[in-house]
């Protein structure tokens, strides 16, 4: 099982690249706000697909190539930015098209 980018960055990405298209997902649990609001980047942004394939080119430098399932729990456990079946069903496709990208073979294994 190899794990792949799930678009969560630090805030420090957001300034940096002010103009990437972002979600900021809300509360976890009952922590307070500068402890779990994170940062998800849209895959439809460019940087997405440069982060998530120099994750992947970086991991198989280090692991080699292990197999084509890959895990990552897209909202780490929080709500969706968005809950409407359009919404996720749109950014479920184009996240299968980023991964064939990287990966031709890969299987998305979900967590549960």
């Amino acid at each position: 099982m190899i794990p792949a980018f799930n678009g969560i960055v630090p805030d420090e990405v957001i300034r940096r690249f002010h103009k990437v298209k972002h979600y900021t997902l809300r509360q976890w649990g009952h922590f307070p706000a500068q402890y779990s609001g994170l940062n998800l980047i849209s895959p439809t942004e460019n940087i997405y697909g440069e982060i998530l394939n120099t994750f992947n080119k970086l991991y198989q430098e280090e692991y080699g190539e292990t197999s084509h399932f890959y895990s990552f729990d897209t909202f780490n456990e929080m709500s969706p930015p968005e809950g409407s079946r359009a919404f996720l069903r749109r950014y479920n496709h184009i996240l299968v098209d980023r991964l064939k990208s990287m990966d031709s073979n890969f299987i998305w294994v979900m967590q549960g």
